[in-house]
């Protein structure tokens, strides 16, 4: 075999075919017919096979031919002259530039912090039922959705954190703040890790911080544990230091994580506002006092405002 025979269209190629010579010299139509399962028949199989042989040898012969004449020419062209740097250069190995998609992106990650819907606490007048919130805490939630993400001002959620709902319970008011963000965006709200279980939630976003790049994770807690949880993650802020007004259902922590290296992060902190009438009652800390998730029951205390000593 020395060429493949040029392709031909099966029925044609069995038309071509003398009709006359019918001995055993005639090729059985079947040779030019393709099997059912769609293997090659044994002649096209040979003639592919030559084809593919005669290319690669000849395109072997011309790489080999201009490698010759290229190490034929180098050596025998003085080093000094132009000719001779430029054969040179050919044997020279390009640069590799980075481009921007071998560079790796910046990771930043955004952490906020912000506090359950709005309550009347147990010795008010009328206190708000456990678990449920007032008619403005209920709005808040709604606010919530409009101020994060498109149209807001404020980054859209890509994960959503809520104290572990009790047995029994089937809401809370963490969820009854962040139900409306989980509608609008689509997102679970991640309720593993119960109020007690706070030290557990902060080692979690601090080892998946490089899983989360670019992402905002918005966090529904308890005002007595967030100066806290802020602390577990790293801040020293002093903002991050004081205890949390009872009255303040308004500010947000936002704690934003740039990446230096792999190992290590710049941490930088942000007082974000809902702008929500998010302020009710006294200032005091008397909701916290004895509070078995209060800051220093995991040994991270806040500093109390002067103010509050006397309520």
């Amino acid at each position: 075999c020395v060429s493949a025979p040029r392709a031909l269209p099966m029925t044609q190629a069995f038309a071509d075919a003398p009709a006359a010579a019918a001995g055993p010299e005639v090729q059985h139509p079947d040779a030019y017919r393709r099997l059912d399962d769609g293997a090659p028949s044994d002649v096209e199989a040979q003639c592919s096979k030559c084809s593919c042989q005669t290319i690669w040898q000849g395109s072997w012969a011309i790489v080999v031919s201009v490698a010759i004449i290229v190490a034929v020419v180098t050596v025998a062209t003085p080093a000094g002259s132009d000719m001779g740097a430029r054969m040179q250069d050919l044997w020279r190995p390009l640069p590799i530039r980075a481009s921007s998609s071998m560079v790796a992106a910046p990771c930043g990650v955004n952490v906020i912090l912000a506090r359950h819907c709005n309550k009347q606490p147990p010795w008010a007048e009328h206190p708000t039922p456990r678990q449920l919130c007032t008619e403005t805490g209920m709005l808040r939630g709604e606010n919530m959705a409009r101020i994060f993400g498109t149209g807001g001002r404020l980054p859209q959620p890509t994960r959503l954190f809520a104290r572990k709902l009790p047995e029994g319970t089937y809401s809370s008011r963490d969820t009854y703040l962040l139900w409306p963000v989980a509608q609008r965006y689509g997102v679970q709200v991640n309720t593993s890790f119960a109020a007690e279980e706070m030290m557990g939630l902060a080692r979690s976003l601090l080892e998946e911080r490089h899983t989360m790049c670019g992402g905002t994770i918005l966090v529904s807690w308890d005002h007595c544990s967030i100066p806290a949880l802020a602390q577990a993650l790293g801040c020293r802020d002093e903002r991050c230091l004081n205890c949390w007004d009872d009255r303040d259902y308004d500010t947000m922590l936002w704690l934003r994580f740039d990446a230096a290296s792999h190992q290590s992060w710049n941490l930088s902190l942000k007082i974000a506002h809902e702008r929500f009438g998010g302020f009710d009652g006294p200032s005091s800390y008397r909701e916290c006092i004895g509070n078995p998730v209060e800051g220093s029951t995991f040994g991270l205390p806040c500093k109390r405002n002067e103010a509050w000593r006397a309520e």
